[in-house]
């Protein structure tokens, strides 16, 4: 017993010390996954069950040995059980159950070393880039056909335009019906005109009013003589409404347009007149509907996947030598951005996200801030561009996009100018847009800007142009090589489109660089030559070469080789000796006198040195390092004695010394980097720093030596009248230009980015090629902690099938497990266990030997841990088989929201028709399917939500009484509604006092269903008073239903698919995010900006799968050292220094150089 303790130790049953000193052994326990972070440290939050079986006076003799049990552990907690026991093995105390939480503590979390390393980055000279690169357009379109007829069995779109799309014309029809009629109800004729004059619709409506009659005219509905208009008697359409539910029940994957034209249709009478704000239908505050339509919509999903093809072959396409310069026309979010930005890669191009609004430009810059390669920048197309105020380049893009943003542009023809100005020659603009339609008409058209376009009332124009109006303007602009991209499946003129156009290429721009070479500025150039073998002609190749190209663009330049003594060959020849004092000094002096102080050095001193590499490295040195050091207290000691002299700028050029972590590139040849130069281009990095105003460049010449006299010369002379120029350090090869770029590395595990490739279009399936990748997170909190991680392969049990998802669930329970908000007590009893992610719908890909009901190829769905995987093992009692007619998203929809209503509805509350309902938060995937369970068993329906849009859809779906979700309020509209009676169930999903209010309006006998979990693991407390009229309550966890009772959640789940089966029950409305795009995925979840269901997609080929080159491996690793690196150790020699070097060795280093002032060991 410690000595600190021994005194007070007898008045405890249990000291303290000693309980801690138990806990503290799992630091032993777990000691490698705590170094190698795959495990949190731990606190004590928690005991299960303590037992003393020892009086206090009996204490300190009876402990001496500690036992511990690991009953549960995951990377976030760990749960055991302890029993401290005496010499002879009795058990003093036991402590069942305690459970420890993991926790990352500040100043003890263990960080990535600062390690960083300096890389080639590729960029070409402006001047190189002053052309954009040309591209066989019509391949390109032609590939892109190929690409989307390729596509066509995962796209479907030949059932788009054969039948949803003439459904939708047939609701556009019943809605439009629907808002006459109630505006006009007699069989008379009546003038639009009049209708304006008489206040019967606001005038500003008129086109919008005209509009709909004509779409009513084309379908018989109406007809129009001399002004005026007759409607039908009657129509044999069926209600706008059930219209709407069977298209959203066949095909619930067109959310977005469905959400869009019932809530148009349901208020375009109050449009017209005036009494509804368009905003609040087309752009509610924190509403998704419009960027789900863009860019995740089943309308646009065939454009926007050859968008984004087109995008990739230009990349492929594009010369390895040169950046491809990418400018964005912005919508107001990212999501363009964030589908593009993964594909692209960062060392080859650049990517510019603009837009008018400086708020939408200050968020999209902390959204795609994971790119270094984009920027973001305030931009107003419709403006003339400024080139004084203005920081844009003009001329400064290859490719510009423009998805669905220039149709609403005042002034097009100023914004395809302005578009000109921005590309280079040859540039090209790549233009997603829609033609008119009456779907567009009837949504958009609602906002009387629509239709400003129109210049007679009898023939209403909308702000879309068709592709034969778009090639018009474009034309006009001055664009060139204009060519369409439609997609194979559309009916006529009536489906989105590219167009893909260039920028003219004029003769001029193919002289830009030489023009400004001549007209650069006369100044005065030395070279530091190495010396001739002559005492007047220069000898030396590159040196003569350099000064001939010089002073043909009409530069002075003075020559200063290295010989015995200093003196004067010619006007601008000197020689100088390096090794005597003031070498330098008096040069300056004479130089000083005839006026001809140079502006610019270039020390070439060494680089001609035959032989001296080899032969007599330290004497090159001589010519390399330590005449640039003279060179500088020269410059130095001139500077402070002259008033007038102007520091020059320093060129220090070098051959293969540039010591990278990667190589170049492929277009480089293989050149050994040469260890002779490599000091000269480190002490130019000091003269950065301690000589900024040298301006000191650097400038590695990547070639053979024998190129020096032509290509040498050439490329040096490009790179020192580049007056643009801005990096301090530069590689030239004959191929291409780098600068160096610090970069910070992880030493965990190396993960090298492998250039983007081409894919051929194909339909076959590559799993065997498919990685083993799953989700996880480093520790709760920030939705950045997400990572794709690989993946063991494990062995399946006899009884266990393994699955290859092809879509997956999203539910709150991922989210607020990811983010901290739910313990693993209160997921490590389920099915899923402590795993993000527990539906699916896939194939399966292996079965264990005592399966018999399922066969590999299968299509299935159900349950799983760990979802969010490429592969997945589960039990044949949680999964069922897929209906053929249902897609892999449409399917995965069903498992956790149905089987849950199921469990909670059907066999718990066991509900009957004519009884109440309240459904919570019913515009979630657990409310509609409770909502579609409860009108299939004849309830009254009230529901919830929390904006007025998600109450809208919840009403045109079956609720009878929609309330507000956000306000407690409802608890008093529901006993108003029905007259004090109250509800018979309550399905709930919110928290705190909500709770209360929901007990309150309990019929007796009524049965309350609490979905959620927060409340029950911080033990909130509810009264009892409620119950007193035997009320029920069930806490709904169908996650640990599938584990505890197998065979009951076996047979529900086959009940609840029969029910699917006989057409009671239908698919849930969906967002699909590509797994590419999981942390957008949460972060929507979390924002509560669904309505539905949000699905994870798998499908697609291999190489479209979360790799680690594109989502980033975040997973920490035991430390290892690259044992083709170098380390060296300062004061390696003893102590410290010693040990760091074994401790190298051990970790994985090859090569040690150990320095030391006293050399002893």
């Amino acid at each position: 017993i410690p000595t600190e303790i021994r005194t007070d130790y007898p008045l405890y049953h249990l000291h303290p010390a000693m309980l801690d000193a138990g806990f503290q052994a799992l630091v032993d326990v777990f000691s490698e996954d705590i170094a190698d972070n795959k495990q949190a440290a731990l606190i004590p939050v928690q005991i299960g069950k303590l037992y003393c079986y020892s009086q206090p006076t009996q204490s300190a003799k009876h402990i001496n040995y500690l036992q511990v049990t690991i009953k549960k552990q995951s990377p976030q907690s760990v749960v055991a059980d302890f029993l401290l026991l005496n010499a002879e093995g009795e058990i003093h105390t036991e402590l069942r159950d305690c459970r420890f939480k993991g926790v990352q503590f500040t100043q003890s979390r263990q960080q990535d070393p600062a390690s960083y390393v300096f890389n080639p980055l590729l960029m070409p000279q402006k001047s190189q880039q002053a052309i954009a690169p040309k591209y066989d357009l019509t391949q390109l379109a032609q590939h892109l056909k190929n690409f989307l007829i390729a596509e066509e069995p995962q796209l479907n779109r030949r059932k788009h335009y054969q039948e949803i799309a003439p459904l939708f014309d047939v609701l556009i029809t019943a809605f439009a019906w629907q808002a006459v009629r109630q505006l006009h109800t007699s069989e008379e004729p009546f003038s639009v005109e009049r209708w304006v004059e008489n206040n019967t619709i606001t005038a500003r409506y008129e086109p919008l009013l005209l509009r709909l009659l004509q779409l009513l005219a084309e379908d018989n509905l109406a007809d129009e003589q001399q002004g005026y208009w007759t409607l039908s008697a009657d129509s044999d359409l069926p209600e706008a409404n059930d219209i709407w539910l069977s298209i959203l029940g066949d095909s619930p994957a067109y959310l977005p347009e469905l959400m869009l034209l019932g809530r148009c249709g349901a208020h375009l009478a109050e449009i017209l007149q005036g009494k509804q704000a368009p905003t609040d239908l087309l752009k509610p505050s924190k509403s998704s509907i419009q960027s789900h339509w863009y860019h995740a919509s089943k309308s646009y999903s065939a454009i926007n996947k050859a968008l984004i093809e087109a995008i990739k072959q230009l990349v492929v396409q594009c010369p390895q030598n040169r950046r491809l310069r990418i400018l964005e026309i912005g919508a107001a979010n990212t999501e363009l951005s964030r589908q593009l930005l993964p594909l692209l890669p960062a060392e080859q191009c650049d990517y510019l996200y603009t837009h008018a609004s400086e708020d939408v430009v200050s968020k999209a810059g902390f959204e795609l801030e994971d790119w270094l390669f984009a920027k973001v920048q305030t931009l107003d197309i419709e403006k003339t561009i400024d080139t004084e105020t203005d920081t844009i380049a003009l001329a400064g893009f290859d490719l510009i996009i423009a998805n669905h943003t220039l149709y609403p542009i005042h002034n097009l023809a100023l914004a395809l100018n302005n578009i000109q100005q921005l590309l280079a020659p040859q540039g090209m603009l790549l233009l997603q847009e829609r033609p008119p339609s009456s779907f567009t008409d009837f949504t958009l058209g609602l906002d009387a800007d629509w239709w400003k376009h129109t210049e007679t009332t009898d023939k209403p124009l909308s702000l879309l142009l068709n592709q034969h109006e778009w090639k018009s303007a474009l034309g006009q602009a001055g664009f060139e090589n204009i060519t369409a991209v439609t997609e194979p499946e559309s009916l006529g003129d009536d489906a989105s489109f590219l167009i893909i156009a260039t920028t003219t290429v004029m003769a001029a721009s193919s002289n830009k660089t030489t023009e400004a070479a001549e007209d650069t500025n006369r100044q005065i150039w030395m070279l530091l030559t190495d010396s001739s073998s002559g005492d007047q002609e220069l000898d030396k190749p590159l040196s003569k070469e350099l000064s001939a190209l010089l002073t043909s663009r009409q530069q002075h330049v003075l020559l200063i080789e290295l010989g015995e003594s200093f003196k004067q060959l010619d006007d601008s020849h000197y020689q100088i000796n390096i090794h005597e004092a003031d070498a330098f000094e008096a040069l300056f002096v004479s130089l000083e006198r005839e006026n001809l102080f140079p502006d610019h050095i270039v020390h070439l001193a060494g680089l001609e040195a035959t032989g001296l590499s080899t032969d007599n490295p330290l004497a090159l040195q001589q010519s390399r390092c330590i005449s640039t050091t003279d060179l500088i207290q020269s410059i130095e000691k001139h500077r402070c004695e002259s008033t007038t002299a102007t520091p020059p700028k320093l060129w220090l050029i070098s051959h293969n010394a540039a010591v990278t972590d990667q190589p170049i590139n492929s277009l480089t040849k293989h050149i050994t980097t040469n260890p002779a130069q490599t000091p000269l281009w480190g002490l130019g990095r000091v003269i950065m720093n301690e000589h900024p105003d040298l301006d000191c460049k650097l400038v590695d010449l990547h070639i053979e030596e024998a190129d020096f006299s032509s290509l040498g010369a050439n490329l040096l002379i490009n790179e020192l009248l580049d007056e643009q120029a801005e990096d301090d350090e530069i590689l030239l090869s004959e191929q291409s230009r780098h600068v160096m770029r610090m970069q910070q590395i992880s030493l965990n595990k190396k993960s090298h980015h492998q250039p983007f490739q081409s894919q051929q279009p194909s339909t076959k399936e590559t799993t065997d090629a498919m990685p083993l990748m799953g989700l996880s997170f480093k520790s709760p909190g920030p939705l950045k902690n997400l990572y794709w991680q690989e993946l063991a392969p494990q062995e399946l049990a006899h009884n266990e099938i393994e699955i290859r998802p092809y879509a997956t669930g999203l539910n709150f329970r991922d989210v607020m497990y990811a983010m901290g908000m739910l313990s693993d007590e209160a997921v490590e009893n389920g099915f899923a266990g402590p795993t993000l992610g527990m539906e699916l719908s896939g194939k399966v890909v292996n079965i264990g030997s005592d399966i018999t009901d399922y066969h590999i190829g299968d299509e299935v769905i159900g349950f799983a841990p760990a979802c969010f995987s490429t592969r997945v093992i589960t039990q044949t009692t949680a999964i069922a088989h897929k209906p053929s007619e249902w897609s892999y998203a449409e399917a995965a929809t069903i498992p956790t929201t149905f089987f849950t209503v199921y469990y909670a509805l059907h066999h718990l509350a066991q509900i009957r028709a004519g009884e109440k309902i309240l459904i919570h938060g019913a515009a979630g995937g657990v409310g509609i399917a409770a909502i579609q369970f409860a009108r299939y068993k004849g309830l009254e329906i009230f529901a919830t939500a929390g904006s007025d849009e998600k109450r809208e859809f919840v009403r045109m779906i079956g609720a009878d009484h929609v309330l507000d979700s956000r306000s407690l309020a409802f608890a008093d509209d529901i006993m108003n509604i029905t007259n004090d009676e109250g509800i018979d169930v309550v399905l709930n999903s919110l928290a705190g006092e909500a709770i209360n209010r929901n007990l309150s309006i309990l019929k007796p006998f009524g049965r309350f269903l609490e979905l959620g979990k927060r409340d029950f693991y911080e033990n909130s407390k509810i009264g009892l008073r409620p119950f007193r009229n035997n009320i029920s309550y069930f806490g709904i966890d169908a996650d640990q239903l599938l584990i505890e009772r197998p065979e009951l959640a076996a047979e529900l789940f086959s009940e609840m698919m029969q029910l699917f089966s006989d057409g009671v029950l239908r698919p849930l409305p969906h967002r699909i995010f590509p797994a590419t795009q999981i942390e957008d995925a949460f972060r929507y979840m979390q924002q509560s900006r669904q309505i539905g269901k949000v699905i994870i997609s798998f499908e697609g080929k291999a190489e479209q799968l979360p790799v680690p080159e594109l989502i980033a491996n975040k997973q920490n690793q035991p430390l290892s050292c690259d044992p083709e690196g170098c380390y060296l150790i300062t004061g390696g020699l003893s102590g410290f220094g010693l040990e760091t070097a074994h401790w190298l060795v051990d970790k994985g280093a090859k090569s040690i150089v150990l320095a030391s002032r006293s050399g002893q060991v």
